[in-house]
């Protein structure tokens, strides 16, 4: 594997790393105070009060992340355009939720959706040629 495949894998591998770290400080790092109605305080996660429908949308994001990841990482060891195919629509997936959350958790992923992009366009990348230009 030349350099392009390595930066394409290593890309996918962080924008997953990233995406799932955000995804775990949203749901069990952030806490809040509360007081119930007999006067007791304490803390609660935002875990404890999701919705259904929020748990459909986390586990659609959650493998649109793994895709990245495999179709990533396949691709840059094998060249097959499946995996081109996968990483396209995982990416697809995860900017999508970035732009839907813009106002929520669309900061948290945006960073691992950028590299979930740089992944992408190296899948394009052919690296340099015999002339030493590199082509796309």
């Amino acid at each position: 594997m030349n350099k392009y495949r390595w930066a394409e894998a290593f890309s996918g591998l962080l924008a997953t790393f990233l995406a799932i770290a955000s995804l775990a400080y949203l749901l069990f790092g952030l806490s809040y105070n509360v007081a119930t109605s007999t006067g007791r305080n304490g803390t609660e996660s935002m875990l404890q009060h999701i919705q259904p429908t929020a748990i459909i949308a986390f586990c659609l994001l959650l493998v649109a992340i793994i895709g990245v990841s495999v179709g990533a990482v396949c691709h840059s060891r094998t060249q097959n355009p499946f995996w081109r195919n996968v990483l396209v629509f995982s990416v697809s997936i995860m900017v999508l939720f970035t732009l839907i959350g813009l106002l929520s958790i669309g900061p948290l992923i945006a960073p691992s959706a950028l590299f979930a992009i740089l992944a992408l366009y190296l899948s394009y990348t052919s690296g340099p040629s015999k002339t030493g230009e590199g082509r796309i």
